[in-house]
């Protein structure tokens, strides 16, 4: 055993070697633990901006710079949906009609803002066409008929919406 690791420490004394060893260490470090992106983090883990606020970040971005606003802007609606979906699926608990009424309203706040970044995109020269069609597939109210305080919940919020 003590030969084996003193072969070792002699093997990685060759500073080509150690370097070699190195960067495949690092490589595989990379494989293993794979970052977000800058933009992704950006819009994941701060508040949704006011509408005046977003507009008055995206007007000096590029096209390019844009894009990637929207390329995140869609992970973040996306992961709405799919918490709205899986508490559609487990709403047979208490209150569980009133936190879909939550998440469905957060959801509208995060298409909206998607929508003005595609906006903005779309004025500067981009091509938004794939991401206002799933905007358009996510965005429509679904709520249960039968449940009679959700509905009526939603339709409050609708009224008084500005």
């Amino acid at each position: 055993m003590v030969q084996r690791c003193l072969l070792s420490i002699s093997w990685l004394a060759n500073k080509e070697r150690c370097l070699q060893f190195g960067v495949v260490y690092c490589s595989l470090l990379c494989l293993v633990n794979p970052a977000k992106s800058a933009e992704e983090m950006k819009v994941d883990d701060g508040p949704v901006p006011t509408r005046e606020e977003l507009r008055l970040e995206m007007r000096p971005l590029t096209g390019d710079e844009l894009e990637k606003e929207a390329v995140a802007w869609q992970s973040r609606v996306q992961k709405k949906v799919s918490q709205l979906s899986q508490l559609q699926l487990k709403r047979t608990a208490d209150g569980a009609s009133e936190k879909v009424v939550r998440v469905q309203e957060e959801q509208a706040e995060l298409l909206a803002r998607f929508r003005l970044v595609l906006d903005e995109w779309e004025r500067k020269g981009g091509d938004p066409k794939k991401y206002r069609a799933y905007a358009s597939a996510v965005s429509g109210l679904e709520f249960d008929l039968y449940n009679l305080q959700a509905t009526f919940s939603v339709f409050k919020n609708w009224v008084i919406s500005p």
